[in-house]
């Protein structure tokens, strides 16, 4: 299994700097930097000595993470976890009218459906998210752009925008075929092993259904994917100089509170302008920051590699 865009930038920032790396396991992606004057370090992806085991727990546990974001008052979308009642989960509904449902353990959008505004959608997404884990929750949906913004010794460095994974129509092929095209471009790749991820074929057709066989306009962009999700196929676009400040105040103290080395901080931003913390991530992409779809690449290898060896 060969190793994905982040440790391959940091890899290759490092042999910049003129240091030494050695690949222990690509299996699990784990290499040791030797710097200049004999210090050296371990890291896995992005893992190293400075991560949180903590952190990473709170990360990955949606339900402790939003439990945990209502003690320190910043916006987040009304959250409850499913406890297996219907009638409870069917009101939750009623209230929000649109819902998501998430597995409270998974990352990449496994198991999540979003837009679910019918009783028979919800039942029908419960069941999806129920193979992938045993406990999920239930979040009022929230309409607008997906951000990113990413944290490196607790210091802001970075921000993007997120999109859905998209076909470019030409007249000819059908959106599925379409995908097919697209996946086979050299720019994309599994596992985020390139730039840009593959986009989920299965999760299109869950998506799209019947519309998969549709044959869009010439240059008629076509949304395959309900979420903006990169490891789904998604494309990123920079806004490190123009996003609003007060996304980066509200992620900065999330990120002092939980006293959090590196991450990435995910919002919505509604169609009102009103933010929202969706997600926390303490194994954040670099790809998307250091080849964005639009804008100025980032180098936050670069970063990382000044923080991993600041005593």
């Amino acid at each position: 299994m060969a190793l994905s865009i982040t440790p391959k930038l940091i890899i290759a920032a490092a042999k910049k700097r003129g240091w030494n790396v050695t690949i222990i396991s690509e299996t699990y992606s784990l290499y040791r930097i030797d710097v200049l004057g004999g210090d050296f370090y371990y890291v896995k992806n992005i893992i190293c000595h400075k991560s949180s085991t903590v952190n990473d727990i709170i990360a990955k546990k949606k339900d402790l993470f939003h439990d945990l974001l209502d003690t320190i008052d910043v916006p987040t979308p009304d959250t409850m976890l499913y406890k297996g009642d219907l009638q409870v989960a069917h009101a939750f509904l009623k209230k929000h009218t649109s819902i998501v449902v998430k597995p409270t353990d998974q990352a990449h959008g496994k198991g999540i459906t979003i837009d679910l505004t019918t009783p028979r959608h919800l039942e029908e997404a419960l069941d999806y998210a129920a193979g992938f884990g045993k406990k999920f929750l239930l979040q009022q949906q929230v309409t607008g752009d997906d951000y990113r913004l990413l944290f490196i010794g607790g210091e802001f460095v970075a921000a993007a925008i997120r999109k859905p994974a998209y076909v470019v129509g030409d007249g000819t092929h059908t959106v599925g075929e379409l995908i097919g095209i697209e996946n086979d471009s050299d720019r994309r790749g599994d596992g985020y092993q390139e730039k840009l991820t593959s986009i989920d074929a299965a999760g299109a057709e869950r998506y799209m259904g019947a519309k998969l066989d549709d044959v869009p306009a010439k240059n008629e962009e076509v949304r395959v994917i309900g979420m903006a999700n990169i490891g789904r196929g998604g494309v990123c676009l920079d806004v490190t100089d123009t996003v609003n400040p007060e996304l980066v105040r509200i992620a900065q103290k999330v990120v002092d509170h939980f006293q959090i080395g590196l991450c990435g901080i995910d919002f919505i931003v509604s169609e009102s302008g009103k933010p929202y913390v969706i997600e926390i991530n303490t194994r954040p992409s670099l790809g998307l920051h250091e080849a964005p779809f639009s804008g100025k690449p980032r180098q936050t290898q670069e970063k990382f590699l000044d923080w991993l060896v600041k005593k």
